[in-house]
């Protein structure tokens, strides 16, 4: 996995992938690939209709403009998200548990958002806001919310601002545990940021009328507030752990963004908010960046306090087609063995990788799961001849 991720890490070129499995799959000289091969049909043929009394395959394909059929002993289907994987598989009988889309970013239509494009922020919590009658609409749609299920609606990690709206892992992940809600939704409901992780609201009120009072003078538009040793760990709270998932997920995004603009100039915040998005917030919050933190009244505080951990868009939609990192549904698990990755329904038949109802959240797990299913589908069916 280490390998397979670095790869794409330091070229930034997800068909390096490819070329590591070609350049292994060259060493065996009884391992023919077929190129620009179509998969049109597939018939399963069991021992009492094939003509050596074994069961088989015959698999029609498209090559080079003419149709052909290949016989097999053994078929794996590793066509990821294709429509015409699912097809062929359902004409066998198989269930497909509907595909959707799964890490995605979320649009987002406001402009003064999407000007801060390039921005991100490390410590953030994002939340899907489901009002009692959505989640009517949603149980009657089939896609019932549980209560276990609420608490993956929130996740925590860095997040990355677009130019149409909102990514990075913590929107990865909750677009992964969200998927059959938000497709229910037509990519249209409620998200809530806090830019500071897990901060409650009184806690930086509090310390907002403190700063206030030590700083009467300086320029609120200056720089974000320097948060106490305390604050700063309520604000990091369990989110450490993403940080490599972040510069991982950075690296492959975009190649170019932007440094952050600590607020101190002397960081010490240790990047808790950037400039940029700070000054967003106070003009969501309508105080001016000039003015000074003496003549704030403290109701405008109370807002600017909702405004930062509490901050709430419309999603407008999801990222734009094939943008989408992976496919949320596919053949059912319950109809295949996952010991071997066999069919339940036709001996023979073995399934790898994106077809089957398995996704993951952001940091290689997607990877780990094609690899993984790829290796036992693999090696069931070679060894199924023994």
């Amino acid at each position: 996995m280490n390998v397979s991720f670095h790869a794409i890490d330091c070229c930034c070129r997800a068909a390096s992938v490819v070329d590591v499995l070609e350049k292994e799959a060259s060493k065996y000289h009884f391992l023919h690939v077929l190129y620009g091969t179509k998969v049109t049909t597939l018939d399963y043929l069991n021992a009492s209709n094939a003509r050596d009394g074994q069961e088989s395959f015959n698999v029609g394909v498209m090559m080079g403009g003419e149709e052909s059929v290949l016989h097999c002993d053994r078929v794996i289907f590793a066509t990821g998200s294709s429509r015409i994987g699912f097809d062929i598989v359902a004409s066998l009988g198989h269930s497909i548990e509907t595909p959707m889309p799964s890490l995605f970013s979320f649009k987002i239509s406001d402009n003064r958002l999407t000007s801060l494009s390039g921005s991100s922020n490390k410590f953030t919590r994002v939340r899907l806001i489901l009002p009692k009658e959505t989640q009517s609409a949603l149980a009657q749609s089939g896609a019932v919310v549980s209560p276990q299920s609420m608490s993956s609606l929130t996740q925590r990690g860095p997040l990355l601002i677009t130019h149409a709206g909102v990514s990075g892992p913590a929107v990865l992940r909750l677009s992964a545990f969200a998927a059959k809600i938000l497709f229910a939704l037509r990519y249209k409901c409620i998200v809530e940021i806090n830019w500071l992780g897990d901060m409650k609201i009184q806690e930086l009120l509090i310390h907002f009328l403190q700063y206030k009072e030590e700083y009467p003078n300086r320029s609120i538009g200056r720089a974000f507030p320097t948060l106490s040793a305390r604050l700063q760990q309520l604000v990091a709270n369990e989110l450490h752990a993403d940080e490599f998932h972040f510069d991982s997920y950075t690296t492959l995004e975009s190649s170019s963004l932007a440094a952050p603009d600590t607020c101190e100039s002397n960081n010490e915040n240790h990047g808790i908010m950037s400039r940029r998005i700070w000054q967003y917030l106070l003009e969501r919050a309508g105080i001016a960046g000039d003015a000074k933190w003496s003549s704030i009244p403290n109701n405008l505080l109370q807002i600017l306090v909702n405004q930062i951990c509490h901050c709430r868009f419309d999603i407008a939609g999801r990222g734009l087609y094939r943008d989408e990192f992976v496919t949320c549904g596919g053949v059912s698990l319950r109809e295949v063995n996952m010991d071997r990755m066999e069919s339940k329904l036709i001996p023979g038949l073995y399934f790898a990788g994106e077809i089957l109802d398995i996704d993951g959240i952001t940091g290689g797990y997607n990877f780990q799961s094609a690899w993984t299913t790829g290796f036992l589908a693999g090696n069931s069916a070679g060894l199924s001849f023994r």
